[in-house]
């Protein structure tokens, strides 16, 4: 049991005055590990359960512990008001890029810290499709329009890895292992939590699609269930997902896809 102080203001029709209190709680952890039975649990689902428990908590404390919970991985964002325990088995994905893809991250962010971008290289696929991408490629989508500038920036370290826009015909000619592709991103995009410049996995599942330089590095036949072995092992934020898709005008494909020929159960509809 943890004890905390809840700072709250009592209104009437003469005054308005200050009370403070303390109250006892059960510890957040606790609350959790109650609720993950429900599965997906929203806000209210919460603040329910610490009244039944006859605790008192302000919204901003809870959604302050439920900002935490989400940060540390203890909970994943599942929809829009819908969360998920990691424990039940999904968690959030984190991109582990390989050595070289860091090496383009990291020079971009000395060069560039202000830059937006966001990164998916083609090798990460291999975790969950049959026929492995034998040749990695490394797109960077570069916001606020400075592709441009970010192949000059690119081009005079890693001469010859580096194409800006191509057309496909440019990209299979000259493509190489560890080749970087320029390509421009769209605003609005999903951002990842972390600050290692790799895209989130709600943005790239839509670009394996609607980005025809990554779609043909892959055997269409490995798609669909390569999207329900994504979806059964991690914790998809589905707003998240069909908001960028809908930025793209993919929202209709990309549900008919995931629901009809990958067989994923959606959350949210």
């Amino acid at each position: 049991m943890a004890r905390i102080k809840l700072l709250y203001y009592v209104t009437s029709s003469a005054n308005k005055h200050q009370i403070c209190r303390n109250c006892q709680m059960d510890g957040f952890d606790n609350i959790l590990t109650n609720i993950a039975g429900k599965g997906i649990f929203s806000h209210k689902d919460l603040f329910i359960l610490f009244s039944e428990r006859g605790s008192t908590v302000s919204k901003s404390t809870l959604d302050r512990r439920l900002r935490a919970a989400i940060r540390s991985g203890l909970v994943v964002r599942v929809g829009r008001n819908q969360y998920m325990l990691t424990r039940n088995g999904r968690t959030r994905y984190v991109a582990q890029p390989s050595e070289s893809c860091r090496e383009i991250v990291d020079y971009i962010q000395s060069k560039c810290p202000d830059m937006r971008i966001s990164v998916f290289e083609t090798r990460q696929m291999n975790e969950f499709v049959n026929h492995l991408v034998a040749i990695n490629t490394i797109f960077v989508y570069v916001g606020n329009g400075m592709s441009d500038f970010l192949f000059q920036v690119l081009h005079k370290r890693f001469s010859g890895r580096v194409l800006l826009k191509p057309t496909e015909e440019e990209y299979f000619r000259y493509r190489v292992e560890n080749m970087v592709v320029l390509l421009d991103g769209l605003s609005e995009e999903p951002r990842n939590m972390e600050s290692n410049g790799m895209a989130p996995v709600e943005k790239w599942l839509v670009d394996l699609f609607e980005e025809p330089l990554i779609r043909q590095n892959f055997n269409g036949a490995d798609l669909p269930g390569a999207c329900a072995e994504i979806f059964a092992r991690y914790a998809i934020d589905e707003s998240r997902l069909f908001r960028y898709a809908r930025r793209r005008n993919a929202e209709g494909r990309l549900k008919i896809l995931l629901t009809e020929h990958a067989g994923v159960n959606l959350l949210t509809r």
